[in-house]
């Protein structure tokens, strides 16, 4: 047994006070420098992609597009939230690629173009794979989903038998399927996307007065029966993205204006117009939707995000200024919020919500508290050993 002395219990209650203050300070300087780390960020950090034609974006902030080399085109693949971006592999006599869709294992679906001989082919990538696996026939793909379907252009080409199956096609190369889905409607690359169910969008040619003109449609699942999702007074529309739950965005001609207006329409039914950014304004449209209902793409060349909360604003006042960067349409949105943007013959960008990393951590910061009151414990027992 130790018997303290008034100088020994003096010695321990200042360390214990000065330990346990020193902890409180420190973990208020975390919690404070989160808070105003959180409060002074812009809502968006931004990643800069370089000088590429980016299309779209998955759930891990991976990217597909085309890049430029040697004043040709070529389908690339980036990591997680962009990184390390490079070209995918294709076969050696191409001249000319393009990324259109990204799945959320990574695979990538686009078409590439060989001059000699002429030939256009479909390709999907390997999981996280940088190699092009073609498909059989002629044709270029404009989407993928998690599912391994891909959706897509057949046509004849140049060497091709004249009873070659041309039109919309759904293709798989897990099981081997390939089917027409239309032998009429064909896709016009990023203007058709698919969703996990197998719902298409994409444009359809309708009896226009004389001429005809394009409305937007979408599928039931697997490439089913087809509706047309346009207005009767609807002047060349065009589809943006389809979501999980069938909602589609996209724009139209708005008669006798002439002004482009972005729309969504719900459920393969339900039509809203988004509406314009500023007041006066007159052209916008939709490129992107994610499941929560987020919307991205330009108004007036100003990238916009919209919800059904917020409406319509513009991303160029959600990004730090001085980065001096200006973001002319949103391109894409996956699941994170992360946004996929870019300038017209520019960069492109990803967009990744500050508050994904802002928000304290509590379970660290409890961790850190724990672990400070066990080594005030541990002093006190030395002090009275």
């Amino acid at each position: 047994m130790t018997v303290e002395t008034g100088k020994e219990r003096w010695l321990e209650r200042t360390l214990l006070k000065t330990a346990t203050l020193g902890m409180i300070a420190l973990a208020g300087f975390c919690f404070g420098h989160l808070a105003t780390a959180s409060a002074t960020q812009y809502p968006y950090s931004v990643i800069d992609l370089g000088p590429v034609d980016a299309t779209e974006i998955n759930n891990s902030g991976q990217v597909t597009g085309r890049g430029f080399v040697d004043q040709a085109s070529m389908p690339f693949v980036t990591g997680p939230n962009g990184s390390n971006l490079r070209l995918i592999s294709v076969a050696s006599n191409v001249n000319f690629g393009y990324g259109f869709g990204i799945n959320n294992l990574g695979q990538v679906t686009g078409f590439t173009q060989s001059f000699h001989p002429i030939q256009t082919r479909p390709f999907e990538t390997a999981p996280n794979g940088d190699v092009a696996k073609y498909f059989d026939f002629t044709g270029s793909a404009s989407d993928i989903n998690d599912r391994g379907q891909v959706v897509g252009t057949a046509f004849r080409g140049s060497h091709d038998p004249p009873n070659t199956r041309v039109g919309l096609f759904l293709a798989n190369m897990n099981d081997g399927s390939f089917k027409i889905v239309s032998s009429t409607v064909f896709s016009y690359d990023t203007f058709t996307h698919l969703n996990n169910l197998g719902q298409i969008t994409g444009e359809l040619s309708v009896p226009h007065g004389v001429g005809t003109t394009t409305h937007v449609f979408v599928t039931d699942p697997d490439g089913g029966v087809f509706h047309d999702i346009s207005g009767t007074r609807d002047f060349s529309a065009l589809a943006g993205d389809i979501n999980n739950s069938g909602d589609v965005v996209g724009s139209y001609v708005r008669l006798p204006s002439g002004n482009r207006r972005a729309f969504v329409s719900y459920d393969g039914a339900r039509r809203i117009d988004i509406g314009v950014l500023a007041p006066g304004g007159t052209e916008t449209e939709a490129f992107g939707i994610n499941d929560a209902g987020t919307i991205v793409g330009f108004s007036d060349y100003q990238a916009f995000i919209y919800t059904p909360g917020t409406r319509m604003q513009n991303l160029n006042d959600l990004i730090d200024p001085s980065l001096g960067i200006h973001l002319d349409a949103g391109v894409d949105v996956n699941e994170r919020g992360q946004i996929l943007a870019k300038q017209i013959a520019g960069h492109s960008y990803i967009l990744t919500p500050t508050n994904m990393s802002g928000v304290p951590d509590l379970g660290s910061t409890g961790l850190l508290f724990v672990f400070a009151l066990a080594g005030l414990l541990a002093m006190r027992q030395r002090l009275h050993q």
